[in-house]
Order: structure tokens, then C-alpha cells, then sequence
């Protein structure tokens, strides 16, 4: 039964900003195609991947709104929900929807304004990494920010890091979907060597832990 209850698929808000090419990708062929949502609209298509847990079978289910799916579009709404052979309603799982946010053209506040575009599920991705790192051992100063440039608001996560002269900030940013990337990703940029003494391996099992935890894309790179 505990097997039945463990989820094969990511929370749906973590799937949000993910294509349809990475979601067959990630698991497959879609199994059904139908307007079956949870969601309380009616979508122009509805496409769902199932896969057995025991005695249940677990749906999680994409739906697109606005047109029909290509490659490179986003669903509007994911939802994860379990079907128990035997009973007749489906248990619930979770759901996530694609939200607009409607900003007075009166606003004053730029920065404001523009916190409000930034994607729920990547504000949802960069809150699960903040708890993942607070809850790391080793990881000095965990902090999440937000920082207005390059065109866009988007989430800042770093943390301090010990190295042979002290401490030394390690930052990650997000970044927009591009070439390699077919969504919201994160990079930590590292100008020149790394610092003598820096713990590598602490990076690397903070990335190791957000990429399980939080479905989370991340690299560092050394200019």
C-alpha cells in the first residue's frame, strides 16, 4: 500500500514550465488523449501519462487551453491525481494552473511590477530550493532574492561557502529558457579559477539536492 501512495511523477507546479517535448521526453508517449481534467475549465486538448503503482494507477495529466500543444508550448495546467483499481473516484493528488497577473497601468513601483511577471512556477521552484538549502548541512547564509536586469525579475539563490581565506558567496541565478534549455534553468558563473580551497563538494551536493528535490535545472560554469 505505501508503494501505492508514492508518487512516479513531480509535483505538477514543477512541470508547469516544461514543454511538451520534455515532458514526452521525460516519460514517454502520452498514454490517453482527452479533455479528462480535474480542472474546472475545458481545455482545447488534454494529454496524460499513467503509470501503475500496485494496486493504484497514477495520472498525471497536462492541459493546454488557449490552442493545441506543439513541441514548444507550455500547458496551461498540469494535474497529479491516483486511481485505486476497484474504487469509483479518483484520490486527490495535486493540481497546478498557469496564472496571469494583471497590473494597473498606474502602478509606480517598476520593480513591483515586474516581480508580479515572474512565472509561478518559477517562483514555486526557487522557494523549494531555498528550503532544500536552508536544510543542508554545511551551507552558511542560505538566501533567496529577487533581482530585477537583464529584461526580467527573477529569483537569486546563494549561499556562503567556506575557502582557505574565510568565506565566499556562491550565487546562482535564473535563467531563461535557450538553446540547451527548454526551460527555466539556473547558473552559478564563476569568474576566472575557482577560489583555492573552495568545497567543491558541497557545490556539487547542492546541485545534486535541488535537481532531486526540486526538479531543478542547474550548472556552474568558469569564465
Amino acid at each position: 500500500m505505501i508503494w501505492t501512495l508514492i508518487p512516479p511523477f513531480p509535483a505538477s507546479p514543477l512541470l508547469l514550465d516544461e514543454p511538451l517535448s520534455s515532458l514526452t521526453r521525460r516519460f514517454g508517449p502520452p498514454n490517453v488523449i482527452g479533455p479528462t481534467s480535474a480542472v474546472p475549465w475545458h481545455p482545447s486538448r488534454s494529454l496524460a501519462w499513467e503509470k501503475s503503482r500496485g494496486i493504484g494507477i497514477w495520472i498525471l495529466q497536462a492541459d493546454w487551453g488557449k490552442a493545441l500543444p506543439t513541441a514548444t508550448t507550455h500547458p496551461d495546467s498540469v494535474s497529479r491525481t491516483l486511481r485505486v483499481l476497484g474504487a469509483n473516484l479518483p484520490f486527490s493528488g495535486d493540481a497546478a494552473v498557469r496564472a496571469t497577473v494583471l497590473v494597473p497601468a498606474t502602478t509606480a513601483d517598476p520593480a513591483g511590477s515586474a516581480k508580479g511577471e515572474v512565472p509561478l512556477s518559477l517562483r514555486q521552484r526557487a522557494d523549494c530550493m531555498y528550503q532544500a538549502l536552508k536544510a543542508l548541512p554545511g551551507v552558511n547564509q542560505p538566501v533567496l532574492r529577487y533581482k530585477n536586469g537583464d529584461g526580467w525579475n527573477h529569483p537569486v539563490l546563494g549561499y556562503l561557502s567556506a575557502w582557505s581565506d574565510g568565506m565566499y558567496q556562491i550565487t546562482f541565478e535564473a535563467k531563461r529558457p535557450m538553446a540547451g534549455h527548454d526551460r527555466y534553468w539556473f547558473l552559478a558563473a564563476f569568474s576566472g579559477p575557482l577560489p583555492p580551497g573552495l568545497h567543491i563538494a558541497l557545490l556539487k551536493s547542492v546541485m545534486k539536492n535541488w535537481k532531486a528535490k526540486c526538479n531543478a535545472e542547474v550548472e556552474y560554469e568558469i569564465n
